[in-house]
C-alpha cells in the first residue's frame, strides 16, 4: 500500500514538473511564433512607407504595383504547396525554412541595384512570407481549441499592432536618414532569434507517409502566374486593355485552371482537394476576404503616394501618418478576437466589421487633392476598424469548421483567397494609377497637373475599393455561426507534455498510459 501510495506521488510530483516544463516552452513557442508574424507584418509596413523613395531613387512609377505584385504572387502561388507540406513533413521543418527564406530574400532585396532586381528578390521574400503565415496561423490552431482562440488571435492582433507602429517609422527614418536598402537588413536579427526559438521549442514530428501533387502544384502556380501577369501587365504600355496579347494571357490562365481542376479531381492527394470546399463556411469566407483585402492592403501601398506624391510629405511623416490606420486594424483585431473568445459568438463580429469597413471605404473614395489630413486619416482609421474586426472572424468560423486533420489546409486556403484578393486589387490599382497619370516615371517633378493627376487617380482607386467592401458585405452575410468547440478531437501535437517527458528519459508514454489523453 505505501509503495502504491508513493508511486502515486511521485508520479503526482512528475506531471507537475512536467506541466511547468510544457507551460514553459509553450510560452517560448508562442513568442516565437507572434515574433515570425511580427517580423512578416513588419516587412510589409516598412516597404510600403519606402516605396515612393525607391520609385524616385532607381526610377519607374508605372512599376509601382510590381513591387507589391512580386511579393504577392510567390506568396499566394506557395501558401497552397506550403500548407501541405507543413501537414506532410510537420509545421517545424517548413516554419524554420520559410524564415531562411525570407531572410534570403531580404538581403538580396537590399543589396537590389535596379528596380527589376528589387522585384524579383521580393519574390523570393514571398515564398517565405507565405511559409511563415500558414505555419504560424496553423500552429495557433494545433496548440488551442477553437474556443480558446480568440485570445490568441489578439495577440496576433498586437503584433500587428506594434508593426503598425514601429514599421512606418522605422521605415521612413531608414529611408530618410541611412538608404531605403536597410529596410530589409532590420529583418535578419528578428528573424535569426524566431528560428532558435522554434527550433529550441517546437516539437518535432515525424513526416507523413504521403505523396506529393506535383503536376498540381505545377499547374496552381502556372495558373496563378498567368492570371497575375494578366493584372499586373493590364494597361501598361503595349499591353492596353482588350490587345490580343491581354486576352491570350487571360485565355491561358483560364485553360491551365481547369487543366489544374481536372488534375486535382484525379490526384490520389491533391495539394487543393477540391471536396474541402464543399463546406459553405470556407466558401462564403473566402469570398469575402477576397474584396475585403484589397480594400485594406490597397490602402496600405496608395496612402504613402497620396502623403508624399499630392502632399509632398518625407517619408518618414508619410510612415507616421500611416500608423493610425495601421494601428486601428491591428487593435480592433486584439479586441474582436477577445470578444469571440468570451461570447462564442463570431457572425456579428464579422458583420458589424464589414459594414464599419464600408463606411470607410466609401468616405475614401471621396478624397481628392485638397481634402485636409484630419479627414484623411479619421476615414483610414473607420475602415482600419471595420477590416480588422472582421479578419479574425473568417479564421475563427473556419478553423472551427475543420477538423484537425485539415486545418492546415482550410488555414491556407483562406490566406490564399485573401493574398490573391489582395494581389489582384492592388495590381488594378497600379493599373488605375498608371492609366490616369500618364505612365508617369517618378512622383516628383511633375509639378501642379502632375500632382492633381496623381490624387485622381487614387480617388478613382478609393471608389473601387468601395465597390470592393459592397460586395464583401454580401459575402460575410452567408458565413453561418456554428458554436466554437472547447477541446481538439485530437490530443494536440501528440501532447507536449508527454513528448517532453520522453525527451528527457522520464518516462515512455507506452508505459504510463494513465498520462495519455483519450
Amino acid at each position: 500500500m505505501q509503495n502504491y501510495f508513493n508511486h502515486r506521488l511521485n508520479l503526482f510530483f512528475m506531471i507537475s514538473r512536467l506541466r511547468r516544463i510544457r507551460e514553459s516552452r509553450n510560452f517560448i513557442l508562442l513568442g516565437s511564433i507572434l515574433l515570425a508574424i511580427f517580423l512578416s507584418a513588419l516587412d510589409q509596413t516598412i516597404v510600403a512607407t519606402a516605396v515612393p523613395k525607391i520609385i524616385q531613387e532607381l526610377g519607374g512609377l508605372r512599376f509601382f504595383s510590381w513591387i507589391f505584385s512580386a511579393y504577392m504572387l510567390t506568396f499566394v502561388a506557395s501558401i497552397i504547396i506550403l500548407g501541405r507540406l507543413s501537414d506532410i513533413y510537420g509545421r517545424k521543418r517548413v516554419f524554420i525554412l520559410g524564415i531562411v527564406v525570407f531572410l534570403a530574400g531580404s538581403v538580396l532585396c537590399g543589396i537590389s541595384g535596379n528596380i527589376f532586381e528589387l522585384v524579383i528578390f521580393r519574390g523570393i521574400q514571398g515564398i517565405g512570407a507565405g511559409a511563415i503565415m500558414v505555419c504560424a496561423m496553423a500552429s495557433i490552431a494545433d496548440i488551442f481549441p477553437p474556443a480558446a482562440r480568440g485570445k490568441y488571435q489578439g495577440l496576433i492582433g498586437a503584433s500587428f499592432a506594434l508593426a503598425s507602429v514601429i514599421g512606418p517609422a522605422v521605415g521612413g527614418f531608414l529611408t530618410d536618414s541611412i538608404s531605403w536598402h536597410w529596410i530589409f537588413f532590420i529583418n535578419i536579427p528578428l528573424g535569426l532569434i524566431a528560428i532558435y526559438g522554434l527550433h529550441r521549442n517546437f516539437p518535432s514530428t515525424k513526416p507523413h507517409s504521403h505523396s506529393l501533387d506535383i503536376l498540381g502544384s505545377a499547374l496552381l502556380v502556372s495558373a496563378i502566374t498567368l492570371f497575375v501577369l494578366f493584372l499586373i501587365l493590364g494597361g501598361s504600355p503595349g499591353w492596353e486593355w482588350g490587345s490580343p496579347m491581354l486576352i491570350a494571357l487571360l485565355a491561358a490562365s483560364i485553360i491551365v485552371t481547369a487543366a489544374f481542376i481536372l488534375a486535382e479531381k484525379r490526384a490520389k492527394e491533391p495539394v487543393m482537394p477540391l471536396y474541402i470546399f464543399r463546406n459553405d463556411i470556407l466558401v462564403a469566407s473566402s469570398i469575402s476576404m477576397i474584396f475585403l483585402a484589397p480594400a485594406m492592403f490597397g490602402t496600405i501601398t496608395i496612402m504613402p503616394l497620396f502623403f508624399q506624391g499630392v502632399a509632398g510629405e518625407s517619408a518618414i511623416s508619410s510612415g507616421f501618418l500611416l500608423v493610425p490606420f495601421t494601428l486601428a486594424v491591428a487593435a480592433s483585431s486584439a479586441v474582436t478576437g477577445q470578444v469571440i473568445s468570451r461570447t462564442g459568438k463570431y457572425r456579428i463580429a464579422g458583420i458589424t466589421g464589414q459594414v464599419i469597413a464600408l463606411s470607410g471605404a466609401v468616405l475614401l473614395a471621396t478624397i481628392n487633392a485638397n481634402t485636409s489630413f484630419a479627414l484623411v486619416i479619421a476615414y483610414t482609421v473607420i475602415l482600419g476598424v471595420g477590416a480588422g474586426s472582421s479578419f479574425p472572424m473568417f479564421t475563427i468560423a473556419v478553423q472551427n469548421a475543420f477538423d484537425r486533420n485539415h486545418i492546415g489546409i482550410a488555414t491556407s486556403s483562406l490566406q490564399f483567397f485573401r493574398t490573391l484578393g489582395s494581389m489582384a486589387g492592388i495590381s488594378i490599382y497600379g493599373s488605375i494609377i498608371n492609366m490616369t497619370t500618364g505612365h508617369m516615371d517618378t512622383i516628383s517633378g511633375a509639378g501642379e497637373a502632375g500632382r492633381i493627376a496623381l490624387a485622381n487617380s487614387i480617388h478613382y482607386a478609393f471608389i473601387l475599393g468601395a465597390v470592393f467592401s459592397a460586395v464583401a458585405l454580401l459575402a460575410v452575410l452567408m458565413v453561418r455561426e456554428l458554436p466554437l468547440r472547447a477541446s481538439h478531437d485530437e490530443p494536440v501535437l501528440v501532447d507536449m507534455g508527454i513528448e517532453l517527458a520522453a525527451e528527457e528519459g522520464t518516462f515512455s508514454p507506452e508505459t504510463e498510459p494513465l498520462l495519455v489523453k483519450k
